[in-house]
């Protein structure tokens, strides 16, 4: 092997890989406490970005449909396109999540509800089955 330049970068690149995985292995819990530090600073970018993505599609679809290309001819209604389509998605996420949290979210407790007193109800009839059937098998062995 030939000690040229690009097998020295080479060299000290796999040093350098192998010292920090060392130090890694070494120290983990200062690492993963780092990175877990970092995620808390770096989350609410990811997050925006994630709602951004997902508000984008419908946001051209209305400004798409909404807005063609006769409206678009006035440079007021240009300039309004892109903020009006936004201000319509956000009505019509705030409304489904208002569907959802005053329509859904009752009647999933409501459902937990009769499911406690279901449980409560059927616990003395399970018990009795298996007495019964301990009974049963307790007098089977003994015969």
């Amino acid at each position: 092997m030939e000690l040229n330049k690009e097998n020295m970068r080479k060299i000290r690149e796999l040093i350098l890989f192998t010292a920090l995985l060392i130090v890694v292995l070494w120290k983990y819990e200062e690492v993963l406490e780092v990175l877990g530090y970092v995620g808390h600073l770096i989350f609410p970018f990811l997050l925006g970005g994630a709602i951004a993505f997902v508000l984008n599609v419908p946001m051209n679809f209305i400004e798409r449909h909404l807005f063609t290309e006769k409206v678009r001819k006035n440079k007021v209604a240009d300039k309004l396109a892109r903020p009006v389509s936004l201000l319509s998605v956000l009505c019509i996420v705030v409304g489904v999540l208002t569907v959802v949290i005053f329509g859904v979210v009752p009647q999933l407790v409501n459902t937990f509800g009769n499911l406690g007193q279901s449980i409560t109800q059927f616990i003395p009839h399970a018990q009795a089955w298996g007495e019964k059937r301990s009974f049963m098998e307790t007098r089977r062995l003994s015969n």
